[in-house]
């Protein structure tokens, strides 16, 4: 098991109560360290969730909204330097609570 694959377990541990006190709010600090380790150092092209820099997007554009997200379409350069076509999620509230995140990640 890598590094991030680890700290995706760790999240695991904090979301679920697992030999720690359950806490969301930790969970996702470290899905997030798992996420940007990940992209820091694969050399395959194989992850489907993984951080993105925002100065990395281009031409965003909203594509639909709803009651608890909003959907956007951009594209951006990635590490292999070509640009690739990405939808991004904003889930309403999700920075204060990130519960309904983790689910939908999870879904």
């Amino acid at each position: 098991m890598g590094h991030a694959d680890g700290m995706h377990e760790v999240g695991e541990f904090y979301r679920n109560g697992i030999v720690v006190e359950k806490n969301i709010d930790i969970a996702f600090e470290w899905y997030l360290k798992s996420a940007i380790t990940e992209q820091n150092t694969t050399d395959e092209k194989a992850e489907f969730f993984h951080w993105i820099p925002y100065d990395k997007f281009e031409n965003i554009e909203e594509i639909g909204k709803g009651a608890f997200s909003t959907v956007f379409k951009t594209n951006y350069l990635n590490r292999y330097g070509s640009h690739e076509n990405v939808a991004i999620k904003i889930v309403k509230g999700s920075n204060k609570n990130k519960e309904p995140f983790l689910k939908e990640v999870f879904f």
